[in-house]
């Protein structure tokens, strides 16, 4: 853990893992954290989260060229402020930089689907650019 997390005692971490362990017992064994908005986190917490989240879709779509360049920046690719996300890795809709949002299950949204976009571009592209004997046959599939 690092230093300054050290306030944060063993009885403190076993008293929210209690209360995340009883949550999940209550709802049958499924895994119903499916937002943003169902994690049992401040909202503090929840923008540390999807600003975890961002780091991860990038580091993923930089990994999946081939030629990862992250930019250059070391800096976060996603920083949360109150309503506004400071990004120079995602476009979340308008392209800017900063980016006024709604709430942070929309920011979570937005993130999804523009990795799913570039996903989808990449997927594209190298299709485009297989040799034709090298795509799949599809009646295998």
């Amino acid at each position: 853990m690092r230093e300054e997390y050290k306030y944060l005692t063993k009885e403190l971490l076993d008293k929210i893992d209690k209360e995340v362990y009883k949550s999940r017992q209550n709802d049958g064994g499924l895994n119903l954290f499916h937002t943003i908005d169902n994690l049992p986190l401040s909202e503090h917490q929840k923008c540390c989260v999807l600003e975890w989240f961002a780091r991860k879709l990038w580091k993923i779509l930089e990994e999946s060229t081939g030629d990862p360049d992250y930019y250059g920046k070391s800096y976060d690719p996603l920083r949360i402020d109150g309503k506004i996300a400071h990004s120079y890795v995602f476009n979340l809709e308008d392209g800017g930089r900063h980016h006024k949002f709604r709430n942070l299950l929309y920011l979570e949204e937005m993130l999804e689907k523009e990795a799913i976009d570039r996903i989808k571009e990449l997927l594209s592209e190298i299709v485009l650019n297989m040799p034709i004997e090298e795509l799949p046959d599809d009646s295998n599939m």
